[in-house]
């Protein structure tokens, strides 16, 4: 089934899928140091990301523009073993 962005929900459970695993084993590790308890939106089509000191649209448009406009999200707490949030596509408008 296609989301409305005309991403099947297969498609985009396998991104946020990379995403993750591109946080995990290779983001993380560079970025908990220094960034520890920050927000962090990672895109699984480019593993570009986004940082910031708190949930706020800044970061989310920063990562769409990076991302050309259209990202598949993945977004954690830097440090913390929960998993802050998974959205499903969006668009820059």
């Amino acid at each position: 089934m296609a989301t409305k962005f005309e991403t099947s929900t297969e498609e985009r459970d396998r991104l946020v899928k990379r995403a993750e695993r591109f946080y995990k084993k290779s983001l993380e590790p560079k970025l908990i140091e220094d960034y520890k308890g920050y927000i962090v939106e990672v895109d699984g089509r480019t593993l570009k990301y986004a940082l910031g000191r708190s949930r706020a649209a800044a970061i989310h448009r920063e990562l769409l523009e990076k991302c050309g406009g259209e990202a598949v999200v993945f977004t954690a707490r830097v440090g913390s073993d929960v998993v802050y949030e998974i959205s499903g596509p969006t668009v820059l408008s």
